[in-house]
């Protein structure tokens, strides 16, 4: 999630490439990686989001990603995760 994600800028240029302009938050991000991808492949009313009737697709991760520091998100990592409501990767 890094290049979504803000940053410390580098001669006015944040790490992603992105100008301050540009740049989202980390809310904004998580959205477009769930919502955002479901509805760009046409899957809004089965994925996206923890709703009665969607399909359970989630992960668990290592930290909070939306109270971390920004320069620790990198090193987060997904303990558990979550497909159709089957657990498909546990970390050891």
């Amino acid at each position: 999630m890094p290049p979504a994600c803000p940053g410390r800028p580098r001669r006015g240029r944040f790490r992603s490439g992105r100008s301050r302009r540009q740049r989202r938050g980390i809310s904004s991000a998580v959205h477009g990686y769930t919502m955002g991808s479901a509805y760009a492949n046409f899957l809004e009313d089965e994925r996206g989001s923890l709703t009665v009737g969607k399909a359970a697709d989630f992960v668990v991760l290592s930290r909070d990603i939306f109270t971390v520091p920004v320069e620790s998100i990198p090193g987060t990592v997904a303990q558990t995760v979550v497909v159709a409501g089957e657990v498909v990767h546990r970390a050891a």
